[in-house]
């Protein structure tokens, strides 16, 4: 089966929303992130679990595992690809990073090589595909915060 990418835009943490490359396929329960250089806003390791969230309430609403591609990895000095893996207690929270190799994946061999043929890895090449857009839980406690000030009955 084809895969399917989006660009997937997400308030983050800073004044401008951040953007990143999500990569499903359909009846395959893992996501892929990528963070392509250009992103305006919050980095994808530090809104990870906004991003999770997203995907889930957005992109795909089944259970899925979430893996991070680094197009470049300090401890490694080359792109690498990380398991995210979130706290059991609760749904997208406490992120530990874990190392994946997509040679053991055909699913991460196959995202990629769809990575690969964006060079250079950069948010501008990435413009032709679908973009989502995210509206956060915090953006929506804000409205409902303002709401019950404007009337409090």
């Amino acid at each position: 089966m084809a895969l399917i990418e989006h660009l997937l835009e997400y308030p983050g943490w800073g004044l401008a929303w951040g953007r990143c490359h999500v990569i499903t396929q359909d009846g395959v329960d893992k996501v892929v992130v990528g963070g392509p250089v250009g992103n305006p806003g919050t980095s994808v390791v530090n809104a990870i679990e906004q991003i999770a969230d997203a995907i889930e309430k957005h992109i795909h609403p089944s259970q899925f595992e979430l893996y991070e591609y680094l197009p470049w990895s300090v401890p490694t000095r080359r792109p690498s690809f990380q398991r995210v893996i979130f706290s059991p207690a609760e749904s997208h929270k406490m992120p530990q990073w874990q190392d994946a190799d997509p040679d053991d994946d055909p699913f991460l061999r196959e995202a990629l090589r769809a990575i690969k043929k964006y060079k250079p890895y950069e948010l501008a090449q990435l413009s032709g595909l679908r973009v989502v857009r995210a509206l956060a839980a915090i953006c929506q406690l804000e409205a409902e915060r303002y709401d019950e000030q404007k009337d409090p009955h």
